[in-house]
């Protein structure tokens, strides 16, 4: 769950880290002073937008600025996943299909960025 509270502190550990005042960091990302302010004082929420424009600004993932844990890429080795499939009857491998079917269906798409 997202705390928004925590963003205004994250945002202020990243300036420190870097040893930047409010003014100097606010220029990369091309923000006012007076919102860098605010934002590290909660008076103002950033959008998601305004996140990743500081993220990128000072490449840091934004996660790490919305205090947000993503999950580790999963591995997986194909070769196994086959072999086990072999040993499967075809009425197994037709529900093992309808499952990869919903999944492909139903999977979040990457939109272009523009």
């Amino acid at each position: 769950m997202l705390d928004e509270k925590i963003i205004g502190l994250k945002l202020q550990e990243l300036r420190t880290r870097l040893e930047l005042g409010r003014e100097k960091f606010s220029e990369k990302p091309d923000l006012s002073t007076r919102y860098i302010e605010y934002l590290e004082k909660n008076v103002n929420t950033p959008t998601i937008g305004t996140i990743c424009k500081i993220a990128n600004a000072y490449n840091v993932p934004s996660d790490t600025l919305l205090n947000v844990d993503l999950p580790e890429p999963v591995v997986i080795n194909l070769n196994s996943i086959t072999e086990k499939l072999q040993d499967l009857d075809a009425c197994n491998l037709f529900y093992i299909k309808a499952v990869v079917d919903t999944v492909l269906t139903y999977r979040p798409t990457k939109k272009a960025e523009g």
